[in-house]
């Protein structure tokens, strides 16, 4: 289901007074995440709808929802400061008060581009008061970056490298281009076709990510502390790769040569198609996201078939492999340079800051009973994520990469 029709499903079940807290939640949090981009690009039936709701034109709604407080507090919030008190007129079946506490934790967040959901059983209206962060040196990322390993065991920091023809192996050439991505010229272009099979393995650091070209034409972008490598030249009956942490393919259409990406207990085959690969060791579960074509699962003798929209989940802890219905936005959100969190916990959201902040995240009392969802851009530095945190009354402090929280 597209998001646009998956929306519109949410907001009829709203108007219909059979929208649960839970749906609900998720309709406003998809509306506040929406870029102008993506609202403009809303179907007709749920502008219309939207529009309706907003000027009290349906019955159903007039008496229980300020639709006006609603457009102008959370879809084009411009006060970053305002505290926004809660409604009482507002339904107590849908959980109002936390919806209210979720716009005030909004408005303080930089540019107002991520919608965050506490779990807290607050009665009364919250008030958050937000103080300005002090660092000796606020921690940014280091964009596009990585290491490639050649197969005699040289290494090249890629950061670094010129752009043109960077290393040569027999007959095959590895250039960086001017768009800053690597890319393979193959032997079977360039000269006489060898036998010989050689990998590379490509690693990005921590505060890292890095995009490739492989020889047949795939691209691949690598998230933040991971590592693939694969052979210089894919020859034999498979291409085959071996992924580690995280990974997006878009791989080139071969029907004589699946493409096979393993990593430590699934197996992913495709032939052509676009899908996303979730493999970080201090995850509690591989993950694969399919969005376009098909791809067959496998783990032990456990095998299924994705279909676009569909993830096959393997857990940790039981090594189950399981499929079901994906986000597909919260998927790839990390290479569109967003975090994009749904119903996330702290330690969730901790893991991908660390990986994406080269900290170390340490617990110095117990993790509070919270969950958020929405989108924040990566490029921010450290401030934007501890700016919400704070605002969540959640404590920390920083003392070198180390990122402690506290009581």
């Amino acid at each position: 289901m597209e998001l646009d029709e998956h929306v519109q499903l949410l907001f009829a079940k709203y108007i219909r007074k059979d929208c649960s807290e839970i749906e609900f939640e998720e309709l406003l949090t998809w509306l506040v995440a929406m870029d102008e981009d993506e609202k403009n690009a809303l179907s007709a039936p749920l502008k219309d709808l939207w529009e309706q709701a907003k000027a009290g034109k349906l019955d159903s709604t007039t008496d229980q929802i300020n639709w006006d407080h609603i457009l102008n507090r959370v879809l084009h919030l411009t006060d970053q400061s305002q505290i926004i008190p809660l409604d009482e007129a507002f339904p107590r079946r849908i959980g109002w008060r936390k919806i209210a506490a979720a716009i005030i934790i909004l408005g303080v967040v930089l540019s107002g581009s991520i919608f965050f959901l506490t779990r807290k059983s607050s009665t009364e209206a919250v008030k958050t008061v937000v103080k300005p962060l002090r660092y000796p040196k606020d921690i940014v990322t280091r964009g596009n970056n990585a290491i490639l390993t050649l197969s005699n065991g040289t290494i090249i920091v890629l950061d670094t490298a010129k752009k043109g023809v960077i290393a040569e192996q027999g007959n095959e050439k590895v250039i960086m281009m001017d768009s800053g991505q690597l890319s393979y010229t193959p032997a079977t272009i360039i000269g006489t076709y060898s036998t010989d099979i050689r990998y590379n393995t490509i690693s990005t650091p921590r505060a890292a990510q890095y995009q490739i070209f492989l020889s047949d034409g795939t691209k691949v972008w690598l998230n933040a502390a991971s590592s693939l490598r694969y052979p210089t030249t894919f020859s034999g009956k498979n291409r085959i790769v071996e992924l580690q942490g995280e990974g997006y393919f878009e791989v080139t259409k071969n029907k004589e040569k699946p493409f096979l990406v393993r990593t430590a207990g699934m197996e992913v085959a495709v032939l052509g198609t676009r899908f996303n690969i979730m493999a970080y060791e201090d995850e509690n579960a591989i993950q694969t996201t399919l969005l376009e074509g098909l791809v067959k699962v496998n783990h032990g003798n456990q095998s299924d078939l994705l279909d676009p929209g569909k993830k096959a989940v393997l857990r940790r802890d039981n090594s189950i492999l399981t499929v079901g219905d994906a986000n597909v936005n919260q998927a790839v959100a990390w290479k569109n340079g967003y975090f994009y969190f749904d119903r996330s916990d702290i330690k969730t959201i901790m893991r991908q800051v660390s990986r994406w902040y080269d900290l170390d995240i340490v617990y110095e009392a117990p993790v509070p009973d919270m969950q958020f969802s929405g989108k924040i851009e990566r490029k921010l530095p450290l401030s934007g994520i501890t700016r919400l945190l704070e605002s969540s009354q959640i404590h920390f402090r920083i003392e070198g990469n180390k990122f402690i929280i506290m009581n």
